[in-house]
């Protein structure tokens, strides 16, 4: 329910990337939204060969969406 007590449409979103995550932001003002990605964090993809060759890299290029 919104401010007013009536029902908010519901909107998914499929893929929490950058564009999955602007366009959520925009809407859940408005719309009940749910985002679906294959992962339960955000990844900064460009980071990823860093990862593999330094500890701890992931840790700090990682958001978990909770």
């Amino acid at each position: 329910l919104n401010i007013n007590g009536k029902v908010r449409q519901k909107v998914v979103i499929v893929g929490a990337s950058f564009a999955g995550l602007a366009l959520a932001e925009s809407l859940w003002d408005q719309f009940e939204v749910t985002i679906i990605d294959r992962n339960d964090y955000f990844n900064f993809i460009n980071t990823t060969p860093r990862c593999l060759t330094t500890d701890g890299h992931f840790d700090m290029t990682t958001m978990n969406y909770s």
